[in-house]
């Protein structure tokens, strides 16, 4: 007697797995680590890389369309080329940015991240609020400048 899977919502892939289809996918070494870094809305890999590091952002299933993502890194992208500081999405070999696993649960989309690096000027200084008020404010007239489709 075969036993019948029961439905699944919401599955965690495989760190392990990750790391292998990081190595082929993009060009960093072939030896990428890969851990379950958060679960939450998205789940969150840290993918270390030689002396790099990377954030692997992996979409719930039915939360966002892939249009949504390719804005999402469309947008990122437009403020990391205006000098904001972002967590800039990195490019797979192919040239694509926006990969898809088919998870137990349904499609998943999938984006690597370049760690993002403090910005200069707060070092935990009582002008950190203002800081992060600047770059704010920097990230909004930038994003004022974004083609459409969505603005």
């Amino acid at each position: 007697m075969s036993e019948r899977l029961f439905p699944v919502q919401d599955s965690t892939l495989s760190a392990d797995a990750l790391a292998g289809w990081v190595g082929e996918s993009y060009n960093l070494s072939e030896r990428a680590s890969c851990s379950l870094y958060r679960k939450g809305i998205c789940d969150t890999y840290r993918v270390g890389c030689e002396d790099r590091a990377f954030y692997l952002k992996i979409f719930k299933h039915g939360r966002r369309c892939r249009m949504d993502v390719t804005e999402e890194v469309r947008l990122l992208n437009h403020l990391a080329s205006s000098g904001t500081s972002v967590a800039k999405p990195a490019v797979r070999r192919d040239g694509v940015y926006v990969s898809e696993f088919a998870a137990p649960e349904g499609k998943r989309f999938a984006v690597l991240y370049e760690e993002a690096v403090a910005g200069s000027g707060d070092n935990g200084q009582p002008n950190r609020i203002r800081a992060l008020g600047k770059e704010v404010a920097r990230m909004h007239r930038c994003a004022d400048t974004l083609p459409e489709p969505y603005r």
